[in-house]
């Protein structure tokens, strides 16, 4: 019995350990893993349980060989206390040991200059390429010493936190703010970050704070797939989006709540007229286009500014800003959808309008009259008009002259026009005895005719003013 309770207990030691393990073990792809803990005095009680979920959770199950780690710990100032690629297991218990002398002593909370600390270290160690996971710990507002740039009286985010927070949008890291207890600012930094945010309980537990980042690797990766915003007269456009999710587990629905744009005093809050949800599959691919309206209108011409996405809910993709021109259409370019269509029908119009013109002035055309001495034809029936490039044919059947405007076996030569000259071309000799050379132009050239029953015919061509 003794023996039997050893082996269950050691099976289950054994599973809990594999399964505390098993994200480490499968992921391959090497990370930046960003910690901020907050040191400030108000944590004394708290920081017990971040330092031993920082030692277990992140660096035993999280780290793996080949990922960056750097750890901070801030208050008035910033102090970097683990920054390195951590190489194995004798490393990570270097780091708990340096985990463990994290004391809560310090005054102020300045988390803008935190996060300046990590943007300079992150420069000067990390892989850009890599993805980057930022987790920042806080009981407290932002309120830096009077000394930082960061400081507000009255503790809100001033113009230079919020132009570096427009900066950490666009690098895109996937960040999550923890916050200890109801804290309405930190909720506020994580909408300003485009991160996560998440309540923890006043006093929480290891476990807790385990639980509730257990997904803190799964990241909805975005890209703008066309950097140039093209917005009509009316303040119209679109932007599309290729959402690309990583490490996620279950299906996750992204609200974005409003598109900002800046670039100066041109700045639109909101370019959207009601909020867009998307829902992302783990491994599939989404294209998320968004309609977008100008209220404030703008004249025509490129603007080079900054588009900022906003999020609801606790799921947003990253990056969550992008430089981008903003083309505002004329008018010629907005209508040209309809200007091209409408302008072929303008051209067809002239055309036609052209060669009915060319037809009235007599241009390329020649009215001629048939004169037969031994048959005459009858009045108004001996007239015809030729056309420049079309022919027409002068025919015999049975005694009978005529012309046509088409070809047949009864057809004996064949009048063109060239120029102002009338041109004949004989299709049988035989029926035109006696002639050697014809003029250039027929028009008052008398010529003979033999009919197949041998019948001659004189014939003349005049010209009808």
């Amino acid at each position: 019995m003794f023996n039997r309770r050893i082996f269950l207990m050691f099976l289950i030691l054994m599973l809990l350990f594999s399964s505390g393990i098993v994200g480490a073990d499968e992921r391959k792809e090497n990370i930046d893993i960003i910690i901020a803990l907050d040191k400030s005095l108000s944590m004394v009680e708290e920081i017990g349980a971040v330092k031993d979920y920082v030692k277990n959770y992140i660096v035993d199950q999280l780290v793996i060989p080949g990922d960056y780690l750097l750890i901070i710990g801030f208050y008035g100032k910033t102090d970097i206390l683990v920054s390195q690629v951590v190489q194995d297991e004798t490393e990570k218990g270097e780091i708990k040991e340096t985990i463990d002398t994290i004391q809560a002593d310090g005054r102020f909370t300045d988390i803008g200059n935190a996060l300046d600390v990590v943007r300079k270290e992150l420069k000067k160690i990390s892989n850009d390429k890599r993805r980057k996971y930022v987790l920042l710990l806080t009981d407290g507002k932002q309120e830096a010493p009077p000394t930082s740039k960061y400081y507000s009286p009255d503790g809100k985010f001033n113009h230079e936190f919020l132009e570096n927070a427009k900066i950490i949008q666009k690098e895109g890291w996937k960040i999550e703010i923890l916050g200890i207890g109801k804290i309405p600012q930190a909720e506020e930094l994580a909408k300003k970050l485009s991160g996560n945010y998440t309540e923890l309980s006043n006093q929480p537990s290891e476990r807790e704070i385990t639980e509730k980042t257990k997904n803190i690797l799964s990241i909805i990766q975005a890209e703008l797939v066309e950097k140039r915003i093209s917005i009509n007269m009316q303040g119209s456009g679109r932007i599309s989006i290729r959402l690309i999710p990583k490490n996620l587990e279950n299906e996750s629905t992204v609200v974005v709540q409003r598109v900002g744009l800046s670039f100066g005093k041109n700045d639109i809050e909101n370019a959207i007229e009601k909020t867009v949800k998307v829902n992302i599959q783990p491994g599939k691919k989404e294209q998320l286009t968004i309609p977008v309206v100008l209220k404030t209108p703008l004249k025509e011409g490129d603007y080079s500014g900054t588009l900022i996405f906003e999020f609801s809910g606790n799921q947003r993709f990253t990056p969550a800003a992008y430089d981008v021109t903003v083309h505002v259409k004329g008018m010629v370019e907005s209508y040209l959808f309809l200007i091209i269509p409408f302008g072929i029908i303008i051209l067809a119009l002239i055309v036609f309008l052209v060669v009915m013109l060319a037809r009235k002035s007599g241009k390329g055309r020649l009215k001629f009259r048939l004169i037969i001495e031994e048959t005459p034809l009858r009045r108004n029936k001996n007239q015809w008009t030729i056309s420049q490039g079309k022919n027409l044919y002068l025919n015999e059947s049975h005694d009978l002259i005529s012309i046509t405007d088409h070809r047949t076996p009864k057809s004996i030569a064949a009048f063109s026009l060239v120029g102002e000259s009338l041109r004949m071309n004989i299709l049988i000799d035989t029926r035109f005895p006696g002639i050697s050379d014809i003029p250039e132009n027929v028009l008052n050239w008398n010529f003979k005719v033999r009919s197949e029953s041998g019948k001659d015919f004189h014939l003349r061509l005049e010209n009808v003013k």
